[in-house]
C-alpha cells in the first residue's frame, strides 16, 4: 500500500488503476475536455472509489466510481501535462507526476451496492435514462423488486418500471434513444401511449423523414404529432378551426365550439375564463403578463 496515506484516502499512480470492461453502466462520459481542464487547474478534488483485485499485478486497483475523472487524467498524461506513464506504474520519481486520491471500499462490498453507488455517487454528470435503465435491470436481476429499487433511489415505482421497460425495448428502438434521435423522456411517454414498439418506431421514422431531404437529427413531440394527424399546439389548433370555417359543428358541440372561438379570437378576459372553468373564481390566479 502506498506510503502516501492520509486517513482513509490513498494516492495512487493512475497507471495502477484499472477500468473493468462492461462494469460501468455509463456509456456517455460527457465533456471530458472540460473536466480535464478543471483537474489541470484544481487537481482531482473528489477521490475515486474502488477495491484491490486478487492478483499480484501492480495495475490491480479497480475503480468502481470515478471513471470520468480517471479518463480525464489519462488524457492529460497523454498530452504531456504530467510525466506519468499511462500504462507503466513508476513510484521511483514523483517529480511532475499526478497521484489520484483513492478510497477503498469496505470489506464485503457487494456488486449491488456498487450499482446503487452509480446512481447516488456522481462527479457532476447524472446517468442518462438509458444508462439508468441498464443499472435497474442489473438490480432486478440481483433479486430486488421495482418498489425496493424505487425506495432506495428515492423514485416513484412507475419511474423505475418505465425505465425497465425501456431497457427491454427492441434494440432498434433503444438505438434511436442512444443516438439522441429522440429523448428518453419522450420515448417513455410514447411507450405509455402505445403498446406496440413497431408502431412507435414507425411513427418516429415517419416524423424523422417528413418533409423530404435528409432525415431529421432530432424528433420531437411536435414532429410525431404532425405525422400522426394530431395537434398539440395553439397554432395547429387555430389552423384546424380556420380550415373548417364553413363546416357546421354538431349541435351538441356548438356551445363548446363558440367558446373555443371566443378564446382563439381573444374575446375572453382572464376573469371570464376563471368564471367559466373554475368552481371558485375568487381562488384562481391571474398569470403575469
Amino acid at each position: 500500500m502506498s506510503k502516501e496515506q492520509r486517513r482513509d484516502v490513498f494516492y495512487l499512480d493512475p497507471a495502477k488503476i484499472e477500468i473493468r470492461d462492461g462494469f460501468n453502466v455509463r456509456t456517455d462520459l460527457g465533456d471530458i475536455e472540460s473536466l480535464a481542464q478543471s483537474i489541470l487547474e484544481n487537481g482531482v478534488m473528489q477521490p475515486l472509489k474502488g477495491y484491490r483485485g486478487k492478483s499480484k499485478n501492480p495495475k490491480n486497483y479497480i475503480v468502481t466510481n470515478g471513471h470520468r475523472r480517471l479518463t480525464a487524467v489519462r488524457l492529460l498524461i497523454e498530452r504531456g501535462h504530467y510525466s506519468n506513464s499511462v500504462d507503466r506504474p513508476d513510484d521511483s520519481d514523483k517529480e511532475g507526476k499526478i497521484f489520484m486520491p483513492f478510497i477503498f471500499e469496505s470489506q464485503g462490498y457487494s456488486n449491488e451496492r456498487r450499482i446503487f453507488d452509480m446512481f447516488i455517487l456522481n462527479d457532476g454528470k447524472q446517468l442518462l435514462p438509458i444508462e439508468q435503465a441498464e443499472g435497474i435491470d442489473r438490480l432486478l436481476n440481483y433479486g430486488y423488486t421495482i418498489p425496493e429499487v424505487a425506495k432506495k433511489l428515492g423514485r416513484e415505482p412507475i419511474y423505475i418500471s418505465n425505465l425497465h421497460r425501456l431497457h427491454n425495448a427492441p434494440k432498434k428502438f433503444k438505438n434511436l434513444v442512444g443516438q439522441d434521435v429522440i429523448s428518453s423522456t419522450y420515448a417513455i411517454k410514447l411507450m405509455q401511449e402505445h403498446e406496440d414498439f413497431d408502431e412507435i418506431h414507425e411513427l418516429i421514422e415517419k416524423a424523422r423523414n417528413n418533409g423530404g431531404g435528409s432525415p431529421k437529427a432530432k424528433v420531437t413531440k411536435k414532429d410525431v404529432a404532425k405525422v400522426s394527424g394530431k395537434f398539440n399546439s395553439l397554432s395547429e389548433f387555430k389552423k384546424c378551426v380556420k380550415a373548417n370555417t364553413e363546416n357546421e359543428p354538431h349541435s351538441h358541440m356548438k356551445e363548446t365550439f363558440n367558446l373555443l372561438q371566443d378564446i382563439l379570437n381573444g374575446k375572453l378576459s382572464n376573469q371570464d375564463f376563471n368564471r367559466i372553468f373554475y368552481q371558485d373564481p375568487n381562488q384562481t390566479r391571474i398569470p403575469d403578463a
